[in-house]
């Protein structure tokens, strides 16, 4: 049995074992430029059948060198199994699909690589400007600007800078024709600007750029733009005060460069001539700050004008000032103070002076009427680099009137047949028309020649002075002025004494008559002070017995004057004692005999 299987294994056909071709590196896709070297790599493992490159699926040939196609060869050997297509100086014609393929053989069935895809990119042809290389135009018009860009492959991109190298992005349109080839493509740019003053006498440029090169292409136009008048004014000083010479002047930049020129001052025209540039304002004032200067410039193209708005430094002068206002306890008040002043015055409020506790920063203030808010509102105005102001109102609270009552007013004087004048005042708020005297409980009439009743009205009441002519006993007594207003009433007695002249002057002469005996009296005691210390000053000195002829003759001196100065005294008190022995009353004066 184990010998037939043996046989029977020998006597079978055996199979034939077959040999696949297959590729151990295919193409990849490419890129060049015209003109580059180009490898399309192709490895084949057990090559059996023939061996040949396509391009767009049309053969190039079995052999290496490639016959027909001078550009082309197939590199490497067949040991190593390596067909790679070579494409010298890669030409437009070259971009298309390239295929490796290996034929059939005997039992071997054909393989077929991927496609390869070169593509091949033109550089574009330098770009060029239509409108020329130099555009003139005047300022202020749209101009439209086309750049060209020939033959690139891929399609160029057109770009456009300004004078700076800048890229401009805005108002560009772009279009992309096809050539007759299907390959190559122009590129047409469309670029529309606004012509300003600023691109006059600079470049516009056009850069052209594919992949194809690494460098853009370009060129570029030359702008020449006219415009009107460009006006920029200066001053000097740069500060202006009041007082001040101002000069101003007009600085215009134009093409073209011939222009005429108006001045224009708070609306008025100055008429300096057409071709002054410069104009001078004496001595500016504060009526002045705000008016407007004007310089009006002209060329061919246009007109163009600069302004100034004069800023004149000034010292604050008061325009509205606040005043005095009376109110109802709770009541609400408004103190206005305005001021007129360059810069803008800046306002603080005080009440009764005190200049510490600042109560308000604008120029109106709000009051609320009471006993704690009412008194003298100052309102302080200051503007920098001036000498601040400032002015004052009262705020009062109304109610009943009162007397200034005083020791003085109380009781007044007269001189019996002379003018005698009682005075009585008052605060009221609200100011009545005025006050009513009495005496003896009886109205006193000013119609008659012998009263006159003087009111003087105060912003805060009144001052009332009743004047008697030619007084007589009877006019000298006990007076009553009252006051009445809507809030209430008050009183006030003045008594009126009659003053005699000899009484008065008695009255005097007594007053200086005593003020001389006191400082008499009191040189007496100092000096006589000063002789005891001398006399007491030291036992030694009294033991010597040695007189000092300089202590003598002083003493002696002392002496004589003491004497001469007791005898005036004495003369003096017989005169002015009048009956009286002063003596009593004042210091005892006696002569003092000093003994060595």
């Amino acid at each position: 049995m184990h010998q037939m299987l043996h046989l029977m294994a020998f006597l079978l056909p055996t199979p034939v074992l077959l040999v696949e071709q297959r590729f151990l590196r295919e193409p990849p896709d490419q890129t060049a430029s015209v003109g580059e070297h180009v490898t399309l790599p192709c490895r084949v493992e057990n090559k059996m059948g023939n061996l040949q490159w396509t391009r767009d699926d049309f053969g190039l040939g079995l052999n290496r060198n490639l016959k027909g196609f001078d550009r082309y060869r197939m590199s490497g050997s067949d040991e190593e199994g390596d067909y790679t297509l070579d494409i010298d100086y890669v030409e437009l014609e070259d971009d298309a699909q390239f295929q490796c393929q290996v034929g059939a053989a005997p039992g071997v069935e054909p393989v077929r690589s991927r496609y390869a895809t070169l593509t091949v990119t033109v550089p574009p042809e330098s770009p060029q400007i239509i409108n020329g290389q130099v555009l003139r135009t005047q300022e202020d018009r749209m101009v439209t600007l086309e750049c060209v860009s020939r033959g690139g492959k891929p399609a160029a991109e057109i770009t456009w800078l300004d004078n700076f190298n800048i890229p401009i992005k805005k108002h560009i349109e772009t279009i992309v024709e096809t050539l007759p080839d299907g390959k190559r493509k122009n590129t047409k740019s469309i670029l529309k600007l606004m012509m300003k003053k600023s691109h006059h006498n600079t470049s516009l440029i056009c850069e052209a750029q594919n992949s194809a090169e690494s460098t853009p292409r370009k060129t570029s136009i030359l702008l020449q733009v006219e415009f009107a008048p460009k006006v920029r004014l200066e001053h000097t000083p740069g500060v202006m005060k009041e007082g001040d010479t101002v000069i101003f002047k007009c600085l215009a930049q134009s093409n073209p460069d011939t222009v005429t020129y108006q001045w224009f001052v708070g609306g008025k025209e100055q008429r300096l001539g057409e071709d002054v540039s410069v104009m001078v304002l004496p001595g500016v004032d504060r009526r002045s700050n705000g008016d407007i200067v004007k310089c009006r410039v002209r060329n061919r193209v246009g007109t163009s004008e600069e302004t100034h708005t004069l800023d004149i430094s000034y010292n604050p002068e008061f325009s509205i000032k606040p005043e005095d206002v009376a109110a109802d306890a709770g009541q609400e008040v408004s103190l206005v103070c305005e001021a007129d002043g360059n810069p803008s015055p800046s306002y603080r409020w005080f009440r009764n002076n005190d200049i510490t506790t600042v109560i308000g920063y604008s120029s109106n203030l709000t009051i609320f009427i009471s006993q704690s808010t009412i008194g003298t509102y100052t309102c302080h105005v200051s503007v920098k680099g001036y000498q601040s102001i400032q002015t004052t109102a009262q705020v009062y609270q109304k109610g009943p009137p009162k007397f200034l009552k005083t020791a003085e007013s109380s009781v007044q004087y007269g001189s019996l047949g002379e003018t005698v004048q009682l005075v009585c005042e008052a605060f009221s708020m609200p100011v009545p028309e005025g006050i009513v005297w009495k005496y003896n409980d009886y109205p006193v009439s000013s119609k008659t020649e012998h009263y006159q009743v003087i009111t003087q009205r105060k912003k805060d009441g009144l001052v009332s002075t009743l004047v008697i002519k030619d007084s007589a006993n009877s006019d000298y007594g006990l007076y009553n002025c009252s006051l009445r207003n809507a809030y209430g009433q008050d009183f006030h007695l003045v008594e009126l004494q009659r003053q005699d002249s000899s009484l008065l002057l008695l009255v005097l002469v007594g007053v200086v008559s005593g003020a001389i005996l006191i400082v008499a009296s009191l040189l007496v005691f100092l000096h006589w002070r000063r002789l005891r210390q001398k006399s007491c000053a030291d036992p030694d000195s009294v033991k010597t017995k040695q007189v000092d002829l300089n202590t003598l003759d002083s003493e002696e001196e002392y002496s004589s004057e003491q004497e001469d100065w007791l005898n005036t005294m004495q003369s003096t008190e017989q005169t002015h004692s009048n009956g009286s022995n002063q003596s009593k009353n004042g210091f005892h004066l006696s002569k003092h005999k000093t003994d060595s």
